[in-house]
């Protein structure tokens, strides 16, 4: 009798263990990667430089922008901005060019805000982002309402990145060509002058791979920049890397260097939105512990008060996800010996690209459909159950407010006959998970889950 009354105790110390409110310990699986020793930065001087001062200092010219922008369609202004940048759209700012001409390029919002439920939400990758290649046809057009030669040779100068950037493209919806675009202009800069040049210096991308826009608040966490690891270190210089596509100059980069700490600062100020619905809190709390114990090594744990996130590089064999972007360490590292290293758009980064993915921290993971670094997969249900994913879907409206709150995620629909059996206008709203680099296969680690346990982390989930 006293052997059964000690398991019993034995037992209920055990559950009470299990249940109490400490973060269990995280093991670093693999590799992870270290924090950087990051500068002070001031979050409203890095949103002002970036939405009111214009870091890209090369663009299209005020008069002719305002021209043709009163022939289309622009996004809304953005509350709060001051000066010449007032009135545009949430997405562009007018900034200064060497030569003295006021002009208007995109800001990081272009990539870095998106709707949602109706609300722009900043820091929210841009979901609906169209990579078109036209962006060399509209400096044409621009060169025919040209009146002055310091418009011309603004023009000329947006016109030759331009050339650059409609090589690189990616046509379906939301997904971004911005860091292979990246490498490819800084081929066309002399690395030491930052002169633009005729020929490349260095090897250009091979192609262009799809990359669904990461939200910046997980930039609170994460140690490198990109997800296979490039871009560690103090990352600041790293988040305004579009500027160098316009600094011309030393002396611009050294200014970007300076300003960059401040832009880190903002990026990180942001926070996620919180679930907009009621929690089954009994449910989330039964996820929690399931997530804690199959999810946690690779994405953290998320206690109030106490979070715990590895940064951990998950190798390409054990997550399964599309391998491209992960195994191209070759031609970032390329760019990095070509350029970044040699010029202050390297100052402080530790570049270090690395076969694998960061498994990204989950902080308003619902916030930010589509899912895994290709967007391949529609909501976070199916990240959980592989047997949920489509192969070829799309969403069912391009609308902010088409969501699936009991699948956090887009609603989606298949597609049934082949993706270019469609108008070409239509091909782009289409994910084909056939196609290369947009697979949709790994990451099954909740396949063993039953579906009881399932539902708890994605309820779980709901709270992060």
């Amino acid at each position: 009798m006293r052997h059964s009354s000690l398991l019993i105790v034995a037992a209920t110390l055990l559950m009470t263990a299990c249940k109490n409110d400490d973060p269990p310990e995280v093991p670093c699986l693999y590799d992870c990667v270290p924090a950087g020793d990051l500068a002070p930065g001031d979050a409203d001087v890095g949103r002002a430089y970036v939405l009111e001062e214009g870091f890209m200092t090369c663009g299209i010219p005020t008069p002719i922008f305002e021209f043709g922008a009163a022939l289309i369609e622009t996004n809304e202004p953005l509350d709060g901005r001051t000066g010449n940048s007032a009135d545009l759209p949430y997405d562009l700012t007018a900034g200064t060019s060497p030569r003295g001409v006021e002009v208007v390029n995109t800001n990081c919002l272009s990539c870095h805000a998106s709707y949602l439920n109706g609300e722009l939400v900043l820091g929210l990758g841009n979901v609906k982002r169209e990579g078109g290649d036209d962006s060399e046809d509209a400096v044409d057009l621009g060169m025919m309402l040209a009146d002055t030669d310091e418009e011309v040779v603004e023009l000329e100068i947006a016109g030759d990145i331009a050339h650059v950037t409609d090589q690189y493209t990616l046509d379906t919806i939301g997904m971004n060509a911005g860091a292979t675009t990246l490498m490819a202009v800084t081929a066309f800069r002399d690395p030491e002058t930052l002169a633009w040049l005729e020929e490349p210096h260095m090897d250009l991308p091979p192609d262009v791979l799809p990359m669904d826009v990461p939200a910046w608040w997980h930039m609170r966490k994460k140690n490198a920049m990109f997800a296979h690891t490039a871009g560690r270190g103090d990352w600041a210089i790293m988040a305004m890397n579009a500027a160098a596509a316009c600094a011309e100059t030393p002396e611009l980069a050294a200014y970007v260097l300076d300003m960059a700490p401040h832009v880190r600062a903002w990026v990180q100020s942001m926070k996620p939105p919180a679930w907009p619905r009621a929690v089954d809190q009994d449910l989330a709390d039964d996820g929690r512990d399931v997530f804690e114990e199959t999810c946690s090594e690779c994405h953290g744990t998320y206690r109030d008060g106490e979070h715990v996130y590895p940064n951990v590089v998950v190798p390409l064999d054990v997550v399964g996800t599309d391998p491209e972007a992960g195994s191209v360490t070759e031609t970032w590292q390329g760019a990095w010996d070509g350029f970044f290293s040699r010029n202050d758009f390297g100052a402080n980064l530790d570049w270090a690209p690395q076969e694998g993915y960061i498994a990204p921290p989950l902080d308003g993971v619902w916030a930010s459909a589509p899912y895994f670094h290709n967007g391949s997969v529609p909501t976070v249900a199916a990240v959980i159950d592989p047997s949920q994913r489509p192969d070829v879907w799309k969403r069912t409206s391009r609308d902010s407010t088409d969501y699936s709150y009991s699948k956090m995620g887009w609603n989606w629909e298949h597609v049934d006959e082949p993706r270019d059996s469609f108008p070409e206008e239509e091909q782009f709203d289409i994910y084909d998970t056939s196609r290369h680099g947009y697979s949709n296969d790994g990451h099954a680690f909740g396949a063993g889950l039953d579906k009881d346990q399932q539902a708890a982390v994605l309820e779980y989930l709901k709270t992060l």
